[in-house]
């Protein structure tokens, strides 16, 4: 309970005598219950230290020394120092008391009400003009102009900053959050990022990554990129080759035995990747990592990963080609290679869902690829196609054969049977030799 004139605070049941119920009107304190809020009180004050000689002149300065200390002082002298002066109390602020009528105290608790449940925020003239008439009548004219303008002034700059700092680039495309890192450098391509990754906080902030193109090691400079490149002695991926042909070449890396590769490896691909969630705990993982040769080592190109032991027979995690390799097949190779194990395997595999847009539509590409194939090399006057026994030969599940039946319009439903369509006149598919595919004789592995 709030006095109504001094401000302090009492609990209820530790007044004297204690209240039940919150007394209605005015109420004051013990303290200010016996001053009239309407008349001029006498009160009388003692003072705690009496004057000395050098402070006043004359008799007062004599009864000073008289006095001595308070403390050995009798009673009677003490009086003497004691100082009349006159309370003057004003009416408390109290609304109930005001000169405000009914109609303005609601508007007043209107106006309040808004702006405690909603921060005002003025963004354009309207609603600057909306909130100058809210508060009109309740300031002087000049303050309130003032503090509009000031208000208005700090709207500005604090949007004209937040666009900074939130904008790549020349701040021309705004963006919902700041990418960290914007870009990054990595065997001598600048990749632009689409999305932030958690690496660690002292390269949180840069703007700029630089990788290593062996061992992914993060560096801040071009300078501290070279001075690792010199003690690097890593010319290709941890683990076992599994797959050479040409200038292609494909690497199994254990999460569990190379841990701080396949981490960062999973912090670049968040950079790329918008459902990517999987940082740390990579050791229930195998990561296929696809590389092209050169004479200065094998350099990253994409990968794919896989559960050592999927419940659902997933036969990919994550899969991910990085932009300056995207469009040239190697998105490809890494899908037939993860069926080529599949078979090896003697397994039905199928990618995890939910899939990325681009990853939907390689992936369709290849089933509808592989579909067509079989349809157009089976035996002449074969007139049936067996779903299941295609899924046991190209280890695709028969949910991802069917809805790609479906997606390019070859399945039908027709006197209670299902029917594949295939036109007699069209032309049988491309050759796949302009593409890059697995060599499954290139394929050293074993179950």
């Amino acid at each position: 309970l709030f006095c109504d004139s001094c401000d302090r605070g009492y609990h209820m049941f530790c007044l004297s005598p204690p209240l039940r119920k919150l007394p209605d009107g005015e109420w004051m304190c013990p303290h200010c219950a016996h001053l009239s809020p309407s008349e001029d009180t006498e009160v009388d004050i003692m003072d705690e230290h009496p004057p000395t000689a050098d402070e006043v002149c004359g008799s007062a300065g004599e009864q000073a020394k008289e006095a001595g200390s308070s403390k050995n002082t009798p009673r009677e002298t003490r009086l003497k120092h004691r100082t009349t002066v006159v309370v003057r109390r004003q009416k408390p602020l109290s609304r109930r008391r005001s000169s405000t009528t009914p109609k303005e105290i609601g508007k007043a608790d209107e106006v309040t009400s808004k702006m405690e449940k909603k921060p005002v925020c003025v963004t354009s003239p309207e609603q600057l003009a909306m909130l100058e008439s809210d508060l009109s009548g309740w300031a002087p004219q000049e303050e309130l102009s003032r503090f509009l303008e000031a208000y208005s002034l700090g709207q500005a700059q604090g949007a004209e900053e937040q666009r900074a700092s939130l904008c790549g680039g020349n701040g021309d495309d705004l963006v919902l959050f700041r990418r960290t890192p914007r870009s990054v450098s990595i065997d001598r391509n600048e990749i632009e990022t689409r999305f932030s990754s958690p690496y660690p906080e002292e390269f949180a902030s840069l703007d700029r990554l630089f990788l290593c193109s062996f061992c992914l090691l993060p560096r801040s400079s071009p300078f501290q990129l070279r001075r690792h490149m010199t003690k690097c002695r890593a010319r290709h991926p941890p683990g076992c080759e599994i797959y050479r042909k040409d200038r292609t070449s494909v690497f199994e890396v254990d999460g569990a035995k190379s841990k701080d590769y396949c981490q960062r490896l999973c912090l670049l691909a968040k950079l790329f990747l918008h459902h990517k969630t999987l940082y740390h705990q990579v050791e229930p993982f195998l990561f296929y990592v696809l590389t092209v040769v050169d004479p200065s080592g094998c350099h990253l190109v994409g990968y794919f990963s896989k559960e050592k032991e999927s419940s659902k027979s997933y036969n990919v995690s994550c899969i991910l080609v990085l932009p300056p390799y995207m469009r040239q097949g190697f998105g490809r190779v890494l899908i037939d290679l993860s069926y080529a194990l599949s078979r090896r395997e003697g397994k039905i595999g199928s990618p995890e869902r939910p899939l990325s847009d681009l990853g939907l539509i390689s992936y369709r590409a290849y089933w509808k690829s592989v579909i067509l194939h079989h349809l157009h090399t089976r035996t002449p006057g074969q007139r049936t196609v067996n779903v299941k026994a295609l899924s046991q030969r190209t280890s695709i599940s028969t949910h991802d054969l069917i809805s790609t039946l479906q997606w390019i319009g070859r399945l039908k439903y027709w006197r209670g049977d299902h029917i594949i369509l295939l036109h007699t006149q069209s032309p049988a598919p491309k050759s796949t030799k302009g593409y890059s595919c697995i060599d499954e004789k290139a394929l050293h592995w074993k179950r």
